[in-house]
């Protein structure tokens, strides 16, 4: 019976070291873009246009400030192709943060987009791997990879890619939880809003 016992656990070190050794699981990319995608919008401005994700089911939907200043027209165009109006109700240019609204009839088989947690913030660090998504240039709904290289206090930097159209789109982990706001590409460096910046102004008494 004992030398039984000494065999199982000989045959079951190996295989625990090896579990151990091969790190966490990588992100199942496909099954991310599939769940997070419906809730990403593209916004139609007077200026051009940019990127959006829906934070709320009564229609709220999240952007940079200077996609929208200044329009007069606004809208959104969701991933199944319907495109309807929308209208500001909150405008932050300190830290480049605009909310919208839509119809709540328009998105209410959606999911709004998970933030990050105040208390998660610490998870947030230079290294860890983020995907980035919007519609940039001349295309829709596109995701790229990359990592974080820098935290500032209001702002995120790294080598994700971000291009005219990508702005106001979301910034998420590997967990999909969106971590900020795409704002800026300059040449192999992007930046983008932490979203401890946005969670303040759907706090706020505007919205």
């Amino acid at each position: 019976m004992v030398r039984c016992l000494l065999l199982v656990v000989l045959l079951l070190v190996p295989a625990l070291a090896t579990a151990q050794d091969s790190g966490p699981v990588a992100p199942d990319y496909p099954a991310l873009y599939q769940r997070l995608n419906p809730s990403i919008v593209k916004v139609h401005a007077d200026g051009g246009t940019g990127s959006g994700f829906l934070v709320s089911r009564s229609g709220l939907i999240a952007t940079n400030h200077h996609v929208v200043r200044n329009s007069r027209y606004l809208a959104v165009q969701l991933a199944d192709g319907r495109k309807v109006t929308a209208r500001p109700v909150l405008l932050d240019p300190r830290f480049d943060v605009a909310i919208l609204r839509v119809n709540r009839a328009v998105v209410a088989q959606l999911e709004p987009l998970e933030l990050l947690a105040d208390g998660d913030a610490a998870s947030v660090t230079a290294g860890i791997e983020v995907l980035a998504f919007g519609s940039p240039l001349s295309q829709t709904f596109m995701m790229t990879r990359g990592i974080i290289s820098k935290v500032e206090p209001d702002a995120l930097l790294g080598d994700f890619l971000i291009q005219p159209g990508n702005s106001g789109g979301p910034l998420v982990d590997r967990h999909g939880r969106v971590v900020g706001i795409n704002t800026f590409g300059e040449g192999r460096t992007s930046g983008a809003v932490r979203v401890a910046r946005l969670a303040d102004d759907l706090a706020g008494p505007e919205v």
